[in-house]
């Protein structure tokens, strides 16, 4: 996370925290960015962001990796047919809380409280 102040380049009129939707953080002392992504993070949701998080793996040969980067994003990995692959989905796996499996699938909780599911629903 990037310490910011005022409104970043680029921007127009303002910047609101994109986990908890606070608006007008550009106007505190300091705001975070992601380096990565570019989302912007209010003071107290930027340290919520900061959790350990253990990779998660399914019955069927699929796993979930936690990647180790200012996005928060994961990767899945094993069984294409059960989840190891995201298939169109990859490119939302990114601002991820949390990762819950079941036998054969995926779902992802995001910062912003939606959902991502992927692999086989049976």
């Amino acid at each position: 996370m990037l310490p910011m102040s005022g409104v970043p380049q680029g921007y127009c009129g303002s910047a609101f925290c994109d986990c908890c939707k606070n608006p007008n953080i550009h106007e505190k002392p300091t705001f975070f960015q992601c380096g990565k992504c570019r989302f912007d993070y209010c003071e107290d949701c930027a340290p919520s962001r900061q959790t350990v998080r253990e990779d998660v793996e399914n019955s069927c040969g699929a796993f979930v990796i936690f990647n180790d980067d200012e996005c928060d994003s994961v990767t899945p990995e094993g069984n294409a047919m059960f989840g190891g692959d995201a298939g169109e989905k990859k490119s939302d796996l990114v601002d991820v809380e949390s990762v819950y499996g079941t036998s054969s699938a995926f779902a992802a909780l995001k910062y912003s409280g939606a959902v991502v599911v992927w692999g086989n629903p049976v």
